[in-house]
């Protein structure tokens, strides 16, 4: 999808609600202003979608037209975690620093 021309005849032909982030609850709306297909939802004017979605929608509509809208300071730490494995083979009942 980095060809403009590869990535434009897919938007010609995909219907909006392909779009993740665009629910059931949006599609009518953007359907009454006239947007069916991710094409005419790029193309649109920017500040129509941000009366109907509000900024997220702009972000969005700036990601398809290939601009990016999430700075890498903005993504979240990777998640620290426990797990609980059986690699000893048997039960370990205390804790012994050797």
């Amino acid at each position: 999808m980095t060809d403009d021309r590869v990535r434009e005849r897919y938007y010609r032909n995909l219907p909006i609600s392909e779009i993740w982030g665009i629910g059931r609850r949006l599609v009518p709306r953007l359907n009454g202003v006239g947007i069916r297909t991710i094409d005419q939802f790029v193309k649109a004017d920017p500040a129509q979608i941000r009366q109907i979605m509000t900024m997220t929608g702009v972000r969005l509509q700036a990601e398809l037209r290939g601009v990016s809208c999430l700075e890498l300071s903005e993504m979240a730490d990777v998640r620290k975690g426990l797990a609980c494995t059986r690699s000893f083979g048997r039960p370990i009942t205390c804790y012994t620093n050797r």
